[in-house]
């Protein structure tokens, strides 16, 4: 199975005029060597609308692999530009394959980007019930990664959380996040979060 997370076509959000031929073919050219290494799905990423919509259109139906987007969303039906995840069959195993990317530019036209986590929220119970495992393809600012980092970290010492409810606990920090418990849990606690890029303290 080979992946894309995305922001691969384009590296910025504007393109200069003088250069924009040359992005053109290169993202064309992407798209040729994805087709012969038999990609399986490209998660579209913020930067990837650099030169629009209809271009990114373009490549997607030059493309033999799916473009995937759980979040990029039409702003008029609020619907998913792309397919919101493809199931991927390995062996006898199926793999769910979802991608969400992060508000990079505020200027895209016809397409919105919705919250990732709670997109994420909306679509993951769904595909559990259709694949052994899941994988998600993210195309995040720094600022996101770091914060879905420390859900993950939340919920792996809180197992009784939600995707939601451990956002909220990550978004509404200080927060106390395990309360009598033995040191040593709460030693272990820390070192995931801090690990994750969150700030523990223990008290």
């Amino acid at each position: 199975m080979t992946l894309d997370a995305g922001n691969l076509f384009f590296d910025r959000d504007e393109i200069e005029a003088k250069q924009l031929e040359l992005k053109q073919e290169t993202a064309r050219l992407i798209v040729d060597i994805y087709n012969n290494l038999k990609y399986d799905a490209y998660n579209v990423g913020g930067h990837d609308f650099a030169l629009g919509l209809d271009f990114l259109k373009e490549l997607q139906a030059k493309a033999r692999f799916t473009f995937i987007s759980a979040n990029v969303v039409d702003t008029l039906t609020g619907k998913p530009v792309f397919e919101p995840y493809k199931i991927v069959k390995v062996g006898n195993k199926n793999f769910g394959i979802i991608g969400v990317t992060s508000v990079w530019n505020e200027k895209y036209r016809g397409v919105g980007i919705a919250d990732p986590i709670q997109t994420l929220n909306k679509y993951l119970p769904a595909l559990r019930k259709k694949a052994d495992y899941i994988i998600v393809l993210a195309a995040l600012t720094a600022g996101d990664e770091n914060k879905l980092g420390a859900i993950k970290a939340v919920r792996e010492i809180r197992q009784d959380l939600g995707l939601m409810d451990a956002k909220k606990m990550v978004e509404s920090t200080p927060a106390v996040l395990l309360e009598n418990v033995k040191k040593p849990e709460a030693e272990e606690a820390q070192k995931k979060l801090v690990a994750a890029g969150a700030k523990a303290e223990l008290k």
